[in-house]
């Protein structure tokens, strides 16, 4: 149960999928008002297949859907952070057309310890530690109701429901660094670790536990580097 509320209206980010695709039919199945949004970077030969891929599934379904074509360019500087950016603009753009102000992505409990070990490696300062569950960005509300559920559940749910999804060969090239964590580190982790981890991980401000607010939406670039250099003289 996503434990959702289901007065609200939904955006679902949809990439086809297994994460996003299990949480379309979980949507589906408790009856939750939700349209699907996709963005197609174009930047691989099988996007577009699977682009007409969550069309069909929603035309079938009976569920709004919107998508947006980007024209990847070797030019991206940091394509991950662009292509989020693009995609939460989408989001919010459709949602302020459609009055739905609540966006669901579907993260899970891997990606939420990769992303809490990144931060550690990094010495990030932020504002919690890993995933938040929900949060506010602008009018919106952002949630992750799939924190709780592994990759490879989200796989085996797909399995059992026959439900088709396809697996993003880019997310095997661990020159990228979250691919590292999440095919070299986190497997060699047994499950007793990762649950030793997940108490640690908490959407608590984690370096200025006074402040509770989520500080990157209030202060300058100038203002988070005294942040920084605060932490290190406090820390030395």
């Amino acid at each position: 149960m996503l434990k959702l509320d289901k007065k609200k209206k939904y955006i679902l980010g949809c990439s086809f999928g297994p994460d996003s695709m299990a949480l379309f039919f979980m949507l589906l199945k408790e009856n939750y008002d939700f349209v699907v949004c996709n963005i197609d970077y174009n930047y691989r030969p099988e996007s577009k297949r699977e682009t007409d891929s969550i069309e069909a599934v929603c035309k079938q379904k009976n569920i709004r859907f919107y998508t947006k074509n980007v024209l990847f360019s070797t030019d991206f500087h940091n394509f991950e952070a662009r292509a989020r950016k693009i995609r939460y603009d989408f989001f919010k753009e459709i949602g302020r057309k459609i009055g739905y102000y609540n966006i669901l992505i579907a993260h899970q409990r891997d990606d939420l310890i990769e992303t809490y070990l990144m931060q550690k490696e990094r010495k990030s300062i932020v504002t919690y530690y890993g995933l938040n569950k929900s949060y506010q960005s602008e009018e919106f509300t952002i949630h992750r109701p799939l924190l709780k559920y592994t990759k490879k559940q989200l796989i085996e749910y797909c399995k059992k429901y026959k439900i088709e999804y396809s697996i993003d060969p880019t997310n095997f090239d661990q020159s990228l660094r979250r691919n590292f964590y999440r095919h070299s580190v986190l497997p060699t982790f047994s499950e007793e670790k990762k649950k030793e981890i997940l108490p640690i991980i908490s959407n608590v401000i984690t370096y200025f536990p006074w402040i509770k607010i989520d500080i990157y939406a209030h202060i300058s670039f100038f203002q988070l580097l005294l942040l920084r250099i605060y932490y290190n003289i406090y820390n030395s």
